[in-house]
Formats: structure tokens, C-alpha cells, sequence
């Protein structure tokens, strides 16, 4: 009796109140169909040897519901990712359990695997009421966490841009990754994960461009900014040495240095291209 596991209920944008809700429909779902799974398992082990052979099922059943029920009122993804750690290990349980019990009474498998899909299939409306609900809750939470992505991306480039920066390239990445939205909505409401998993490759790449030329233009605005400084000390500098020149002081050795230092700028400015 394998686990069910449903697709990976999206990306982990944080404790939205939607990945939360996400979060939770991604348990509750499968936890009712492998619960119907163990009810279907211990009907049929209970004709093998009354209720003899089901006590320790009987035990993990009460146990896993608790735990699948207990995700409802959690408020953290970390406190829910540790919930799926204990119900996998409780899966575990219960499967270990089983294997005993069907090999100390001589059981059937395939009599075994009836009686499961029996029980799932007299709780599918259920199943699939939790199952649609999940694909909504993971719909949500998606598109949620595009749009939040989208958001600080938009003021990023909007904040450069108050500056008198230049964000041409990076917004095209940004125009480019919007247009993604309609790929994205289409794969969710497909319910096709391999739709789905193409659709999520796109914005990470573009993210990543996205990032590294923010970047860039980040360096650029630093170096720009320092070479402005330095250009306006050794303005500064030079008519010092004007101003004492005319006074008929001898400024050569300073003049000397000055030019050392001029000379330092070269390098800056021709790997201004080069973040460090």
C-alpha cells in the first residue's frame, strides 16, 4: 500500500496566508486518501483473524488522521513541513504494521488490494472534493507569489529609475517575464504538471538575468558615483596647486604626486563593465 503523494504544492515565497493555505490542502488531500487506504487495509485484515491482527493498525489509524487534523491550525511552513515529516514516518508505521499483520495470517495480497480500492473508491467525492480544493490553494498561492515577485521587481526598477539610472535592459526582462502570467494561469488551470513544470522554468531564468543585470547597473551607479568624487578631489587638489603656483610657491613634488594620483584613475574607469 504505497503513499499517496501529490505533486509538490509549489514554490515557498514565504507564510503568505496563501502558501499556508496551500500548504495545508497539500496534506489534507492525500491524508484522507491514504486514510481511506488504511480503513480498506484493516476491514481486510480484520477477516483474517478478528480484531487480533488489527490492533496495532488500528492504532496507527488513530494516530495519522490526529496529525493530518493538526495542520489546520498551523500558522508556519516550517511547523507544517514538520507535520509531513511525521506522517511520512507514521506512513512508514503503518505499512511496516500491515506487512506483519498479512504475513503472520497468510493473507492475500491482491484480496488486500480489493478491500483498499474498495475504501477508496466509497470515499472518492471526498478525496476529490480535498483534491480540487488543493489545486485551487496551489493556484492561489502560485499566481500569488508571481504577482509579489512582480511587485518587487516593478519597484526596483522604478527606485533606479528616480535615481536617473537607465533600467532599459532590465526592464525588458521584467516586460518579458509579465508576459509569462497567461503561460503560467493556463498550466494551473490544466491541472498539467508537466505544463506546470515548464511554465516555472521561464521565470527563474528570466529572474535570474533579471538579478544579474540589476546587479550590474548597481556597480555601474557605485562606480560612476566614485569616479565623480574622485575626479572632483583632484579638481579640488589641482587648483590648490594653481592657487599656490601663483603665489610663487614651488608646488612640483605635490604637483608631482597629484599626477601619480590622476593617474590611478584609468584602471577604475576601464573595468567600469566588470562588477567586483
Amino acid at each position: 500500500m504505497q503513499p499517496p503523494l501529490p505533486p509538490d504544492p509549489g514554490h515557498h515565497p514565504g507564510a503568505t496566508p496563501e502558501h499556508i493555505a496551500a500548504m495545508q490542502a497539500f496534506v489534507a488531500y492525500p491524508g484522507e486518501q491514504f486514510k481511506a487506504k488504511m480503513d480498506g487495509a484493516i476491514q481486510y485484515i480484520g477477516t483474517l483473524n478478528g480484531s487480533a491482527s488489527t490492533g496495532s493498525l488500528q492504532s496507527d489509524e488513530q494516530q495519522f488522521p490526529s496529525t493530518v487534523s493538526s495542520v489546520t491550525s498551523m500558522t508556519t511552513s516550517d511547523a507544517i513541513l514538520q507535520a509531513m515529516q511525521t506522517l511520512k514516518t507514521q506512513i512508514a508505521q503503518v505499512r511496516t504494521d500491515l506487512t506483519t499483520a498479512l504475513t503472520a495470517d497468510k493473507g492475500s495480497e491482491t484480496a488486500l488490494s480489493a478491500s483498499v480500492n474498495n475504501a477508496v473508491s466509497a470515499d472518492q467525492a471526498t478525496i476529490q472534493s480535498l483534491d480540487n480544493a488543493y489545486l485551487a490553494a496551489r493556484e492561489t498561492s502560485r499566481l500569488d507569489e508571481f504577482n509579489v515577485n512582480d511587485a518587487r521587481r516593478t519597484g526596483i526598477l522604478a527606485n533606479l529609475t528616480a535615481k536617473g539610472i537607465d533600467v532599459t535592459p532590465a526592464q525588458s526582462i521584467e516586460t518579458q517575464i509579465q508576459g509569462l502570467d497567461s503561460t503560467l494561469r493556463s498550466a494551473l488551470d490544466a491541472h498539467n504538471e508537466d505544463q506546470l513544470n515548464d511554465a516555472n522554468i521561464q521565470p527563474g531564468e528570466f529572474n535570474e538575468q533579471f538579478t544579474k543585470e540589476i546587479q550590474n547597473l548597481a556597480w555601474q551607479t557605485r562606480e560612476t558615483t566614485r569616479l565623480a568624487r574622485f575626479d572632483n578631489n583632484t579638481t579640488r587638489m589641482q587648483n590648490m596647486l594653481a592657487n599656490l603656483s601663483t603665489r610663487g610657491q614651488d608646488v612640483s613634488s605635490a604637483q608631482s604626486i597629484l599626477t601619480q594620483i590622476t593617474a590611478l584613475r584609468s584602471p577604475a574607469a576601464d573595468c567600469s563593465g566588470e562588477p567586483r
